[in-house]
């Protein structure tokens, strides 16, 4: 929202200047649930994501190949991977109980009051909230 297009009080609070009052901006991320795992990998294949920051050699290695043949790990990203699991992958056991209390929440209790003030906005959480649960 640093671009100034967004719901003017939010906009106003961050001290954006606001160019374009736009009520929707920024809202109905409800579809991105944060899940973290963390896990210790003691046995490693080489090479990995790391060796790159942790290996003088490889790195040496990589550079040279990269600079002669316009190829190799220089030229492609090293990255860890992310995956959006769907709400029943994640909680197979209890998905149906914790889908049925979610479904009888008034979802106003729990959203900020411009969605009790504009129906578009209200209808398309509520769109989502169908969709996702």
């Amino acid at each position: 929202m640093v671009s100034g297009i967004g719901p003017r009080d939010l906009l106003t609070a961050a001290k954006v200047p606001v160019k374009l009052d736009v009520l929707g901006v920024r809202s109905n991320f409800q579809d991105h649930p944060a899940l973290y795992q963390t896990f210790n990998v003691s046995s490693q294949s080489f090479p990995n994501p790391s060796t790159l920051s942790s290996n003088a050699t490889f790195y040496a290695a990589a550079e040279a190949q990269c600079n002669a043949e316009l190829h190799g790990p220089w030229t492609y990203g090293w990255t860890s991977a992310t995956t959006f699991l769907r709400f029943k992958q994640w909680a197979p056991n209890n998905f149906t109980c914790i889908a049925r209390q979610v479904r009888a929440q008034k979802v106003t209790d729990y959203l900020p009051p411009r969605y009790s003030e504009n129906n578009a906005l209200l209808a398309g959480y509520e769109k989502q909230r169908e969709i996702l649960v």
